[in-house]
């Protein structure tokens, strides 16, 4: 997901900060921030998720877990880990659990590893 909350300034110089805030046995959420300084507000936020995997195989495998040190850092990691349960629920509600098919316009790993 990305946000643009207003255009750049591109006169100024920029400053992106990064910080991974959830991971998953193989997965890992990472949170990117851009200002334009010396302003302390963003203009433009993203989040990208991550899997890792392996590389003769290309199924998920493990990666070290995130242990979240200060009071902030608990709350964004429980915050995005109901987010994912949310997401997981309705996931397994409709039936759609797991990796994502041809169908839905996803590419197939064994396709990739070919290229």
């Amino acid at each position: 997901r990305i946000r643009l909350s207003s255009n750049p300034k591109l006169d100024r110089d920029m400053e992106m900060t990064g910080r991974v805030v959830w991971t998953g046995s193989s997965s890992m959420q990472i949170d990117l921030e851009v200002h334009a300084l010396p302003d302390a507000k963003p203009w433009i936020s993203a989040s990208f998720t991550f899997v890792a995997r392996h590389p003769q195989t290309a199924k998920a495998t493990a990666i070290n877990k995130l242990k979240p040190e200060s009071a902030a850092e608990r709350e964004t990691f429980s915050a995005v880990e109901q987010k994912n349960q949310r997401r997981k629920t309705v996931r397994k509600a409709k039936g759609t659990e797991g990796s994502p098919s041809l169908k839905s316009g996803a590419v197939d790993v064994e396709t990739m590893i070919k290229l």
